[in-house]
This record gives C-alpha cells, structure tokens and sequence, in this order.
C-alpha cells in the first residue's frame, strides 16, 4: 500500500520529525504547518518532495530560524506504514 512520509531534521543526523500520511498533500500540509511554510517554499516541497529550509536575511535578522536543516517527503510502499511515524499511528 503506498505512503507517504513526512519527515524533516539536521543534515547528517536521523530525522527528528517522522509521521505518515496516505497522500502526498496531506504529508506536504503537515510539513507546512510545523514549519509555517509560506505559498513559494509549499509550492517547492509539493513539486520536488525536498526543501533546504533556508532563512532569508530578513528573516535572519528578525530572529526567525526553522529549527531544522531540510524537510522532505518520501513515498514507501512497506507493508507496515505506522513503522515510520513518531506517534506510532
């Protein structure tokens, strides 16, 4: 059964966010919401399945920062998908 995962960490590191989703966009929604992900980095994540969640100056300068290096969204078709999720559902 395909699936989708929704995760997002530190280069180098395993992912610190991990959770399953039965549709690309409800995988990319959930990636959106924790991150406050706007219109532009949304629409990058829907298309390529990766963003580098890069700050702008602006932002850097207002103190805003992502807490994490990338998110992604990968599609797995294992015949166990709650194996992937942080809350085990």
């Amino acid at each position: 059964m395909e699936h989708y995962i929704a995760m997002s960490g530190m280069h180098g590191c395993l992912p610190d966010h991990c959770e399953v989703y039965n549709t690309r966009k409800d995988a990319v929604e959930d990636l959106k919401g924790l991150f406050e992900l706007g219109r532009i980095r949304e629409t990058r994540l829907l298309q390529n399945g990766y963003l580098e969640l890069e700050t702008h100056w602006i932002e850097a300068a207002q103190g805003d920062c992502f807490g994490a290096d990338y998110c992604e969204v990968m599609v797995c078709n294992c015949d166990n998908p709650s194996q992937h999720s942080d809350s085990g559902e």
